[in-house]
């Protein structure tokens, strides 16, 4: 998420990025819609615009375009709707493979206070973390959990699998958990008990990567590990030569990439219908 104070810098390139088929700038231009404090996104004006760019994103991605649209209806955006509609935006979503609408179909599940229906619905909800889990883009939410029971199970192996898939997703917990698992110097460490062959270098690639992304929790909602199969592969796969940051890091620390030649966002913006200068449609 950008900073405070600076977003009016960012908002036309998302825009005309977005109105270009990109919809890796669509997702994040909602959120900061949605979510930024310098957005007064109460006015109609910025729910509107929020709607219009998720009406875009159904062309090209329609299974996070319906996962938007739940959000939006459950706090009232856009046109009036019945009061299920939003549970059946959600519902498309994760049917279409959605990880964060698989997810939240998963808490659903489980918040339905019925103590007969427990055990059946404790078996759907396994299998929904599991398939938010092995999405191209994993729910670190999802995997962490599915981690965390293989975990209960003394299922070890199982349980490292999933806390690396949360950990591509960005999540520090697993990754950590991993690290100890692959070597602690503390003999009492419950990690001990996984029976995982002590390996120091898969360690400290985990807990090096861990620390980072919680020193730079401000760069979600794009914050990810998503190569970090290229780093620390889970065995039995070698590791290989590593400098010592992942590709984010590589980006955040490089030099600022070169700034888009006006001719090039004339152009952007005039095959989209947009305002060059605001990135809003004429």
């Amino acid at each position: 998420m950008p900073k405070e104070g600076i977003l009016d810098r960012y908002l036309p390139y998302y825009r005309i990025a977005a109105a270009n088929g990109h919809w890796q700038a669509n997702l994040t231009l909602q959120e900061i819609l949605l979510r930024s404090k310098d957005i007064n996104i109460s006015t109609s004006e910025r729910r509107g615009e929020g709607i219009y760019w998720n009406e875009k994103l159904m062309k090209v991605l329609p299974a996070s375009a319906h996962y938007w649209w739940s959000r939006y209806i459950a706090v009232g955006y856009g046109p009036k709707h019945g009061s299920d509609d939003a549970m059946i935006y959600l519902r498309k979503a994760a049917d279409l493979g959605n990880a964060k609408a698989q997810f939240e179909v998963r808490e659903l599940i489980m918040k339905i206070k019925d103590k007969s229906s427990l055990p059946f619905r404790v078996k759907i909800a396994s299998k929904m973390e599991e398939c938010a889990a092995l999405q191209e883009f994993p729910d670190g939410d999802a995997a962490q959990m599915a981690g965390a029971g293989y975990d209960n199970d003394s299922k070890f192996k199982d349980a490292i699998y999933f806390y690396h898939l949360s950990a591509k997703a960005g999540k520090t917990a697993p990754a950590r958990s991993i690290s100890k698992a692959f070597y602690t110097d503390n003999l009492k460490s419950r990690y001990k008990q996984w029976g995982i062959p002590e390996d120091k270098e898969r360690a400290a690639r985990y807990q090096k990567i861990a620390d980072w992304v919680t020193r730079h929790a401000h760069l979600k909602p794009e914050l990810n590990v998503h190569d970090l199969d290229e780093i620390v592969p889970l065995p039995p796969a070698q590791l290989p030569k590593w400098d010592g940051k992942i590709a984010i890091q590589r980006f955040v620390e490089g030099p600022a990439p070169a700034k888009p030649s006006d001719e090039l966002i004339r152009k952007l913006a005039r095959q989209a219908g947009l305002n060059p200068q605001t990135g809003l449609p004429k």
